[in-house]
């Protein structure tokens, strides 16, 4: 298709400029597409036409309807940057170029109206003639990665940028912890069993399941150690529930647990409550008359109170809700999200959590991330030990189901350890309840689930199925590991 519709254009991802393959069939081809139309460009590096060109296979190979991103200002590139593992320059500007004169690439000018704010990123796609290559390339996907020593700590300023830091023996322990889980899951197998096509449809678009998209990072904000630290990167993170449930770890079936109401449990914690045993129940159990659609109406309370305790004051919260992805993705037609439907969630929450009432929009949430990131940090650095693969949705964390007993513990652990409760509590702070299974994602009649809603979740009809196209997926992979060994 030589060009694409707004909505087309928007199916896309950035260029991944840390793609990288050292395998002969890659330097092969890569090497025909230099000499080709590259050869008499001294002043570009081959390792930028490859970059490029891996990216491009990749996009391709798990969804060929998808666009790749790329900026064409030079100072977007800074090729000095411990972000930069492969130093690439503007130059990847001049290869886009000159793929697109060759006809290898089809493009699709970007543009920035700085009037409405609105804008879109130049988009790329192959062309038929590069299509043909990669059908008669030897180059197998999985033989495609990342460079060695991509940087997996990030810092990041108020504003979002990536900054430059000194390292210190905090932040050499946290990339030794990640370099080690990252290694681990390069070698596992995450997919989702049901799935025909390496992706799942959201309202939003597309959201990949790939072994290319496992790779995780640890982000930190407002040029601080202390602020947020969560781990970003695994497309498990993307997916809505009910497809993480059908999650497979190396062919093995998984369950999620995650803490109930963590951040609301952990701010009564640093208070000396425990709000699971003390005062229990649904920490969004509100009415909201307003609104009747029940899924809809806990989303926004949850939604809600979690906005608020990452603003600065109430004004700034309602704003926020107003344009949450989630709370837009879902919204009923016809209602309106107005400030005095929203004041008033926010005074309700207020009343029924009164002893942590003054965190509310006070900027606290910034701080909690940090404090689940630590959690989420010791219970990866555990099982990364152990050779065991965990994934981790913020305060939420998949594992195969042999694994969940322990699982559990660990995770009350690590809860003790990170958020202890304040000097002057003398009784024995126990959390019996505080970590619960959320879904199982499979039905089994063994499993003795009580819960009504739970067991009826259980019984979806073709939650069992398991795709053909999966395992092949599967099986490609574990040859390729095999491929590996034997090396």
């Amino acid at each position: 298709m030589a060009d694409k519709t707004p909505e087309e254009l928007n199916h896309s991802r950035l260029l991944d400029v840390h793609r990288w393959s050292d395998w002969p069939e890659v330097n092969a081809f890569v090497d025909m597409i230099y000499e080709t139309h590259f050869a008499k460009r001294t002043n570009i590096r081959k390792k930028h036409v490859k970059v490029l060109l891996l990216d491009l296979y990749v996009a391709w190979h798990e969804d060929p309807d998808l666009c790749i991103a790329v900026h064409m200002r030079s100072e977007r590139y800074k090729p000095k940057s411990r972000y930069n593992e492969l130093h690439i320059s503007r130059t990847m500007v001049e290869v886009v170029r000159e793929l697109h004169t060759a006809g290898l690439i089809h493009l699709h000018r970007g543009f920035f109206d700085r009037s409405s704010g609105i804008g879109r990123t130049t988009r790329i796609w192959p062309a038929s003639q590069l299509l043909r290559a990669f059908q008669d390339a030897s180059i197998g996907v999985l033989d495609i990665g990342y460079q060695e020593g991509l940087e997996t700590i990030i810092l990041r300023d108020s504003d979002g940028n990536d900054i430059e830091y000194e390292d210190t023996k905090q932040t050499l322990r946290m990339r030794e912890t990640l370099t080690a889980y990252n290694e681990l899951l390069q070698a596992t197998h995450i997919d989702c069993q049901h799935l025909d096509q390496p992706w799942v449809e959201k309202k939003q678009g597309r959201a990949p399941v790939s072994q290319h998209h496992k790779f995780v990072r640890r982000i930190f904000s407002r040029s601080s150690w202390e602020q947020n630290g969560r781990f970003y990167g695994g497309f498990w993170q993307s997916l809505p529930k009910a497809d993480r449930g059908r999650i497979a770890i190396n062919g093995k079936r998984t369950l999620e647990l995650d803490f109930s109401g963590f951040h609301v449990a952990l701010l009564y914690r640093m208070r000396g409550i425990n709000y699971y045993s003390t005062i229990g129940g649904d920490p969004y159990d509100i009415e909201i008359p307003e609104v009747s659609d029940p899924e809809f109406r806990r989303q926004l309370i949850k939604r809600t109170m979690l906005i608020c305790l990452n603003s600065e004051d109430e004004k700034s919260a309602c704003r926020a809700i107003c344009v949450d992805p989630s709370i837009l993705a879902s919204k009923p037609s016809g209602l309106e999200l107005t400030n005095i439907l929203l004041m008033g969630v926010i005074n309700k929450l207020k009343a029924k959590h009164d002893a942590i009432a003054p965190q509310f929009c006070s900027d606290a949430g910034i701080e909690l991330m940090h404090l689940d990131s630590k959690i989420t940090e010791e219970l990866i650095a555990q099982y990364t030990a152990d050779g065991i693969p965990l994934l981790s949705v913020h305060d939420s964390y998949i594992i195969q189901e042999v694994y969940g007993d322990d699982l559990h513990e660990r995770m009350q652990n690590a809860m003790r350890a990170v958020a202890p409760v304040p000097d002057d509590v003398d009784e024995l702070f126990e959390l019996p309840n505080h970590t619960r299974i959320i879904q199982h994602g499979y039905f089994d009649e063994e499993l003795g689930v009580d819960d009504k809603k739970h067991a009826e979740m259980l019984h979806i009809k073709g939650q069992e199925y398991v795709s053909e196209a999966y395992l092949k997926r599967l099986g490609d992979f574990r040859r390729w590991m095999d491929s590996k060994t034997y090396q």
